[in-house]
């Protein structure tokens, strides 16, 4: 070592101590270096406390591995790295040696060149010296009670395993799969020790898989197996359904490679459901059990089955699913907030009302036709909800919505909580428009002799409109007035979207699609509401409203509910009603003609 000082001192430490004992010693020789005024070795304290605290990930074993340091020690100057290299060669500490050759295995910073040593010259240096300081953790391993013995053994002997094959050295191999069958005879004498039976089969999976080492010297293979069963039963029988769904999945990732037949795979992936199916029962050991719980699980067990092909499982669980969500209606409840407005904007919506008053009743039509102010900005909401910052519930769980006993969304990444959030404030805009705008105009027009021969007059003026629509179109609008909600939805809807097709079917869209036999089928209004000119035809704003009303999950999804029998009663209301009608009279704003399709 470059200083005879630390070398000693660091050399009094067992060898198990490392690297969680160095930063004491280290401050120890700092405080005598300080007091004779030698600074020269502070640096090379420094490169030794950096080293022996990095932070190593596990290869094989962690499903997100990309490296084994974080990228930080790529930014080591040259004078680090080449103090790192020396040691190599200067130091006869095995964990030290095996840090710094770890490190340069995986430096990847511009001072690579000054390295004389080559990265195989590096790996023979790092793989005995790994060894060593491994086998200093066999004394803790059999009679622990903490996971960190485990956890930083496995994490050794993994590096160890992944530079092996990467070099493809079948002596190193040998001595390491050694050390990992010395685990599992220990494994089978210690119940307590078994959780960790899943981490040294993955390890010896990958040698196996790798076929460095012949596979009739690979004993451990039959051990693995009779061992990973062991364990997913005892854990099924101790209610630890997590745990014996990894040992299950890492049988059958064993059966892979080792039944070609693949009999007993299909054996394996049924069990992973039933395990949790089991779960969605047991609840993790709860003593009131909760069927939104239950419906988890189960919904877990479902996609399971559906990656496997079982049909009939499936169904099964979907009608469990649905069941579990009714029985907790009474906890998916709406939530209730409240907001202020400020007096200065409810002082201008009084105004605002108090003028509307004055306007004669074809004037407020008019308002009710073109007012932009009743069709919230999405512009405006996509900047605020971009704007805000993730809450804590945003961390903890992911947002999801339940109607009628269905799961209709489920968040899955950063852009479905957006489009969820987006949603949530377009709601609320809407109920604020709906509230102390449209309701007011209505009222003011009904007062004012709005009645619905007024109103179906008035929609009639549009020149898109089929007389065929037209017929039913008056219907809905009079039920609305006679304050049939029900009926005047379940009549209006259809006729909107049908409004809607007909209005691009008249400019030369296409509006239907071909199916066998060349015959033509309706597209779903859906997927016909996202072709690119449907959007650029509307504008973003009036597209928005009507897709929120009609058919996003996340909206009110009128259309879709309607059609399937799914909508609430309660649903079925004024509110709904008012906006229904708002959007046919802004529909009327649009007139495509043929040459809005070239």
């Amino acid at each position: 070592m470059a200083n005879q000082k630390i070398e000693v001192q660091l050399n009094r430490l067992p060898l198990r101590d490392f690297p969680y004992n160095i930063s004491s010693v280290l401050s120890q020789i700092s405080t005598e270096v300080l007091q004779d005024e030698d600074k020269n070795i502070l640096e090379e304290m420094q490169w030794i406390s950096e080293a022996a605290n990095l932070y190593t990930s596990t290869p094989i074993i962690e499903d997100d591995y990309e490296r084994r340091f974080d990228k930080y020690i790529d930014q080591f100057l040259e004078p680090q790295i080449i103090y790192y290299e020396q040691e190599l060669t200067l130091t006869d500490n095995a964990f030290l040696k095996y840090r710094y050759a770890d490190i340069l295995l995986d430096y990847q910073g511009k001072f690579c060149k000054s390295l004389t040593l080559n990265r195989y010259q590096i790996y023979t240096i790092l793989l005995p010296n790994l060894i060593e300081f491994a086998e200093s953790y066999l004394p803790d391993l059999q009679h622990s009670d903490i996971d960190e013995p485990y956890q930083s053994y496995l994490c050794i002997i993994a590096r160890g395993v992944e530079v092996s094959l990467l070099f493809r050295n079948a002596s190193f191999t040998a001595k390491l799969t050694e050390l990992l069958s010395r685990r599992l005879s220990e494994l089978k004498k210690y119940d307590t020790d078994l959780r960790w039976a899943l981490e040294t089969s993955q390890l010896i999976r990958e040698i196996y898989r790798s076929k460095l080492i012949d596979s009739e010297e690979l004993i451990q293979e039959q051990i693995c197996l009779s061992l990973l069963e062991e364990a997913s039963e005892t854990f099924r029988e101790q209610n630890k359904h997590l745990l014996q769904r990894l040992f299950l999945n890492e049988l059958i990732e064993w059966l892979k490679l080792t039944d070609p037949t693949k009999k007993k795979i299909k054996d394996m992936q049924l069990l992973v459901g039933a395990s949790f199916e089991e779960e969605a029962v047991e609840q993790q050991g709860r003593l009131e059990k909760h069927k939104l719980v239950e419906a988890n699980f189960l919904e877990q067990a479902l996609h399971h089955y559906k990656k496997i092909g079982e049909s009939e499982k499936v169904k099964e669980l979907k009608v469990k699913i649905r069941d579990c969500y009714l029985d907790s209606k009474d906890l998916l409840e709406e939530n209730t907030f409240s907001w202020r407005i400020p007096d200065e904007s409810l002082e201008q919506i009084q105004q605002n009302n108090a003028l509307l008053k004055k306007l004669e009743l074809e004037q407020l039509l008019e308002i009710l036709k073109m007012d932009d102010i009743l069709i919230p900005d999405i512009d405006a909401l996509e900047r605020q909800t971009v704007s805000k910052k993730k809450t804590l519930s945003d961390f903890l769980g992911r947002s999801s919505m339940i109607v009628q006993g269905r799961k209709v969304f489920e968040e899955t990444n950063d852009e479905d909580l957006y489009q969820f959030k987006l949603n949530q404030a377009y709601s609320l805009n809407l109920s604020l428009v709906l509230h102390y705008y449209m309701f007011h105009i209505f009222n003011i027009a009904i007062e004012k002799g709005l009645t619905a021969d007024v109103f179906i007059a008035t929609f009639e003026k549009w020149p898109l409109l089929y007389e065929n629509n037209a017929k039913i179109i008056r219907t809905g609008i009079s039920r609305f007035f006679e304050k049939d909600y029900i009926s005047c939805l379940h009549i209006l809807v259809p006729q909107l979207e049908a409004c809607v097709r007909n209005l691009f079917a008249q400019a030369g869209y296409p509006t239907t699609t071909i199916k066998k036999g060349n015959t033509q089928h309706e597209e779903t209004f859906t997927s016909f509401l996202e072709n690119p000119k449907v959007i650029e035809s509307f504008g973003k704003h009036y597209y928005k409203y009507l897709t929120f009303v009609t058919v996003e999950q996340t909206g009110l999804n009128l259309r879709n509910n309607i059609a399937h029998g799914l909508i609430d009663s309660e649903a079925c209301n004024e509110a709904t009603c008012m906006m229904v009608l708002h959007l046919f009279l802004s529909l009327t704003r649009h007139v495509l003609s043929p040459q809005d399709n070239e």
